[in-house]
């Protein structure tokens, strides 16, 4: 199983067509965006660069390459949705939260968290808290 085309070589290769493109985007978040495992990612990157057959730096560069963002940029942006969504849609603290979606540190959460929202964690829960229908 090739995963996000990191087991090429070094050659140069054309422009990836937009389908193709997003074809790896999703192959991409099979398998660092599953928000149950977000705590393993570091180990599963290392399995999936181990499987690439390739330097850690090179799997970054054809990461970023291929999927547009580096891969730890990548694994962010989809742990701060999975944070969004559950600060929408559950009762769950902040602590539980940051644990649930591999954030050792509430601050570094936080921190992470207006940078890529502009808002606060509670601001964001009280502004986008899903009611219950009425």
């Amino acid at each position: 199983m090739e995963l996000v085309g990191l087991r090429l070589g070094m050659e140069s290769e054309p422009r990836i067509p937009f389908a193709q493109r997003n074809h790896l985007r999703r192959m991409a978040l099979r398998v660092f965006g599953d928000p149950h495992h977000f705590a393993d990612v570091p180990q599963r990157l290392g399995v999936v660069i181990q499987h690439a057959g390739c330097s850690r730096r090179y799997a970054e560069i054809r990461f970023r390459n291929k999927i547009g963002s580096s891969i730890r940029e990548f694994i962010v942006h989809n742990r701060i949705k999975h944070v969004r969504r559950l600060l929408s849609e559950s009762n769950l603290s902040i602590r539980e939260i940051a644990e649930q979606c591999g954030f050792m540190r509430e601050s570094h959460l936080a921190v992470l968290f207006k940078k890529s929202t502009g808002l606060t964690m509670r601001d964001y829960r009280s502004r986008y808290r899903a009611t219950p229908d009425e």
